[in-house]
């Protein structure tokens, strides 16, 4: 998987309407910058994205996806759109997920997710560059990237340390958990179960040990006597 462009509107501490793009020259990238830039917010808008789900940790301020100030501004009786993309390549196809979530401001001044104005999908660009509707767009971001190892694909400083503070085993468990799916350790992990070892007799490399031991046996017994 290689992202290639990210687009975002009225997410948290973007505001105004944005896009970055990165390279695809299979060189690493590196987002730095100093506290309040952004860096764990494009983290949560990359989760948002792909997996509606958003980690927020002790660091964080407040755990609404729009952007504050757009919310104290907007009319009652009014729409706000939390908008994000994301254009990526995997086995050389290009695919685009996007998702929108719709808030409204009601009389009362709260502001409430509208659950019918979600928006949620998945486009596979074609031979003939056309974007086409992808089915089952869940199950084709868990295969490209299933969500246990999200976070160590795409992740921040101050949440990988927090995660690991405080759920440092379960931590661990997701992400072996991640590798053997995306790398499909399972098929030899059950070929290891099922073969076995030599101690044990029953097992197929148990039970060639004991042949071995049989034959050399008689091999030993001989060059005694020799």
């Amino acid at each position: 998987m290689k992202i290639k462009t990210i687009r975002y509107q009225n997410f948290r501490n973007f505001a105004k309407p944005g896009e970055i793009r990165f390279d695809t020259d299979g060189k690493m990238t590196i987002i730095y910058g100093t506290n309040g830039d952004g860096k764990t917010t494009l983290h949560q808008l990359f989760q948002w994205v792909l997996y509606e789900k958003v980690s927020f940790n002790k660091t964080t301020s407040g755990t609404k996806l729009y952007n504050l100030e757009i919310g104290k501004k907007l009319p009652c009786d009014s729409q706000t759109r939390v908008c994000g993309e994301i254009e990526f390549e995997h086995n050389s196809i290009d695919y685009l997920v996007r998702r929108e979530w719709v808030y409204l401001k009601n009389r009362s001044g709260d502001i409430i997710r509208k659950m019918d104005g979600d928006e949620f999908f998945v486009q596979r660009r074609t031979s003939s560059s056309d974007w086409r509707l992808v089915d089952n767009p869940e199950l084709l971001i868990e295969e490209v990237l299933p969500s246990g190892l999200a976070p160590y694909f795409f992740f921040d400083g101050e949440t990988m340390i927090a995660d690991l503070k405080i759920r440092g085993t379960d931590s661990a468990k997701k992400l072996r958990k991640a590798l053997y799916s995306i790398f499909e350790l399972e098929v030899y992990e059950n070929a290891l179960r099922d073969i076995g070892n030599t101690r044990k007799t029953s097992s197929v490399l148990g039970s060639l040990e004991s042949k071995r031991q049989i034959i050399r046996s008689p091999l030993k017994y001989a060059a005694n006597q020799r």
